[in-house]
């Protein structure tokens, strides 16, 4: 069975990332980063359908990342995911080029 979507998945915490993963890669191929180089070489490598990006991240601010995204995987959507409710994040998100903001409880 082929997978539906190539999803990058940027997350740092471990248990919340596997979980994703486990999750989305029933039907999806799901690669896995937990910082912003990783996921850097990653998108260098490779071409995403879908980026799950967290804000938060052991080596930087994930915002910093959407334009990049967007640059080497114009097509991709990208989602936000974190624990950052801040309107004004929200909106810095998408004007980056985020397809939409998630906020993990």
């Amino acid at each position: 069975m082929r997978a539906q979507f190539k999803i990058l998945l940027v997350e740092d915490s471990d248990a919340l990332r596997g979980a994703l993963t486990q999750l989305l890669g029933v039907y999806n191929d799901v690669d896995e980063a937990a910082d912003l180089a990783t996921a850097r070489a990653a998108l260098r490598e490779g071409s995403y359908d879908v980026v799950i990006l967290d804000k938060g991240l052991p080596d930087g601010d994930g915002m910093k990342l959407i334009s990049e995204i967007k640059d080497l995987s114009p097509n991709a959507v990208v989602i936000v995911l974190t624990s950052d409710s801040d309107f004004s994040s929200v909106k810095r998100c998408i004007a980056l080029g985020a397809d939409d903001y998630v906020v993990k409880s």
